[in-house]
């Protein structure tokens, strides 16, 4: 991102050196200066790999991701053709992974959409009583005959915005209290939900729609590790709770390559095949290896219960001490 490269390593451990030697003052010997050279020279080295790394493959694994788009029909046709693939690979070998996850994401599915149904309602109801109110003379503050100074052509124009929102409101199925309808398959804007749909059990969808979701994450900040990592966090808490363990990372890896192989080697009416290389099959495992890194942390945190354990602790703290000692402990 900023252009360094292996040769300035020396010119800036140089220039580290001086500052700390200056900043330490008498403090400063060999070996303090040996210590942090040491440091410093093991952190670019790991930095230098990583940019390497990263100027290797980088480019190949955006060409996968955009030969993947190329492929067409629309991003729930790409994430059906993946899950179908990857759940091929998975099914022999972890077969109860694939029950439990199926079921778990049609009940977070089902979830999800009463949640984004209900914030798509409240949305529209609020912009329903704001237009209400402008509607009103004087925003809503003056009745009776003042309203009569309002020209037909104002009036006519906020009916119009109105009725508007009005459709954007049933569109979005929101109204009423029918909070239970059939209207799931919708976003709050009226349209198809990519987390739709009438699959219930199908394993192809419950994996091709969280395997789509990781890649565009993964591929969207594949500068950005730091803002990856964030997101990653999110999908592991859920993809936990759909079954997963740390251990079967390395698993799951190798389906969604598989998935993807396959996909992009099947010609299609649009499309040339396009040969899985050595160099993708690379490019593909670094990636993998920065994600199941993320997503690795967070399993073996879940499995090991840390969250339920610092609640306990906390709780323990909280019978025995008083907010005021809690407090003199973290100052002193």
């Amino acid at each position: 991102k900023y252009g360094a490269k292996p040769h300035h390593v020396p010119v800036l451990s140089q220039v580290l050196l001086t500052v700390m030697e200056q900043a330490v003052g008498e403090g400063w010997n060999n070996e303090v200066e040996t210590a942090w050279a040491l440091l410093w020279e093991n952190a670019c080295n790991r930095m230098m790999e990583s940019i390497r790394l990263g100027e290797q493959h980088g480019h190949v694994v955006e060409d996968i991701w955009e030969k993947l788009k190329a492929k067409g029909g629309g991003s729930d046709h790409l994430a059906l053709e993946l899950g179908t693939n990857a759940v091929k690979s998975l099914r022999k070998s972890h077969p109860a992974l694939i029950s439990q996850w199926t079921e778990c994401y049609s009940e977070w599915e089902v979830h999800e959409n009463k949640r984004r149904k209900k914030m798509a309602s409240e949305k529209a109801s609020e912009m329903r009583d704001m237009a209400l109110a402008q509607d009103q003379p004087g925003g809503g503050n003056n009745f009776g005959t003042a309203g009569k100074s309002f020209s037909q052509k104002q009036k006519k124009k906020r009916k119009h915005i109105r009725n508007l929102i009005d459709f954007s409101f049933r569109r979005s199925g929101g109204g009423g209290d029918d909070d239970d309808d059939d209207d799931d398959d919708e976003d709050g804007d009226g349209a198809t939900s990519v987390m739709s749909g009438n699959s219930g059990g199908d394993s192809s969808r419950a994996f091709g729609m969280q395997i789509w979701e990781l890649l565009e994450i993964a591929l969207r900040h594949l500068w950005e590790p730091e803002v990856m990592n964030e997101c990653l966090i999110v999908v592991a808490s859920r993809w936990a709770s759909f079954g997963l363990k740390a251990d079967l990372l390395p698993d799951l890896g190798n389906a969604i390559q598989f998935a993807i192989q396959q996909f992009l080697e099947t010609p299609c009416s649009s499309c040339k095949n396009n040969d899985w290389t050595a160099e993708m099959g690379g490019a593909w495992w670094w990636l993998w290896d920065s994600i199941s890194l993320s997503l690795s942390k967070h399993l073996t945190s879940v499995e090991q219960m840390d969250s339920s354990i610092c609640r306990e602790c906390w709780d323990l703290i909280k019978e025995a001490k008083s907010s005021e000692e809690v407090g003199d402990a973290f100052f002193t």
